[in-house]
């Protein structure tokens, strides 16, 4: 998790930890907690079934000897909730709430400015082009080229 978190804080990003309580909080949220969990579960599954995946391919790589026993990126990439793509989940299984260290945002409204119609930053990703957009970060360059496929 600490590695994840250093990741996370060159983009610039707070990784704070979520709990039940974290979703309900959430302003103009017309979710019930179950249609909540329902989501979290299924990017759950969906999560484990990438991993699996790579896993496989990784295995099938190792017999045939022509890759590096390295694990690929995308075993290390995180994936958004797609009703608060802003919540990640980490590869240790845990839910982190991304919000940017320099101005406190996870979310962008009309003209750039926080609002109640507000759509909230897609994951690492909304974050590295909110970075490199509004507050001219360089270090996002190098990030996009790490998360790139």
């Amino acid at each position: 998790m600490k590695d994840l978190r250093t990741r996370f804080e060159a983009l610039g990003c707070v990784c704070k930890s979520l709990t039940d309580n974290s979703f309900e909080a959430q302003p103009g949220s017309l979710r019930t907690q179950k249609q909540i969990n329902d989501v979290v579960k299924e990017q759950a599954e969906c999560y484990q079934d990438l991993v699996r995946l790579e896993e496989a391919k990784l295995s099938a790589a190792k017999s045939s000897k022509t890759l590096l026993d390295i694990p690929s990126e995308r075993n290390r990439m995180t994936f958004g909730l797609p009703v608060y793509p802003h919540i990640v989940l980490t590869p240790a299984g845990t839910w982190a709430d991304l919000e940017c260290a320099l101005c406190n945002g996870n979310s962008v409204g009309p003209l750039g400015r926080r609002s109640c119609s507000s759509k909230y930053l897609k994951g690492l990703h909304g974050f590295t082009s909110h970075i490199q957009h509004v507050h001219s970060n360089p270090v996002t360059v190098r990030i996009q080229a790490l998360h790139s496929s």
